[in-house]
C-alpha cells in the first residue's frame, strides 16, 4: 500500500506526507513531508530518498518505519530526475 501511494504521488509530482519512527529514540517525527524521487534496496530494509521540505535537503526514509502515508497538497517541479 505504500508503494502504490508513493509512486502515485511521484507519478502526479505531488509531495508524500508520512509520520516517521526513528530508531535512535523510537519517537516519532509528524508530517514530514517530501518532494519522492527514488527507491533504493539498502542493507536494513527498501529506502525513499527525496527532498525534505522542511529542511531543505535531500533525505533518506526506511520504508517499514513509515506510517500514516498520504499524498500531499503540493505540487512540485522535479529538482532530479524521479526514478519511482
Amino acid at each position: 500500500m505504500k508503494l502504490s501511494i508513493i509512486r502515485e504521488a511521484a507519478h502526479q509530482r505531488k509531495t508524500v506526507i508520512f509520520d516517521y519512527n526513528k530508531k535512535t529514540d523510537e519517537s516519532f517525527e509528524s508530517h514530514v513531508e517530501i518532494e519522492p524521487y527514488s527507491l533504493r534496496q539498502g542493507k536494513d530494509g527498501d529506502r525513499l530518498f527525496g527532498w525534505e521540505i522542511s529542511k531543505n535537503g535531500i533525505r533518506n526514509f526506511i520504508l517499514n518505519r513509515m506510517y500514516n502515508v498520504r499524498i500531499g497538497d503540493k505540487s512540485f517541479a522535479p529538482r532530479f530526475p524521479v526514478e519511482i
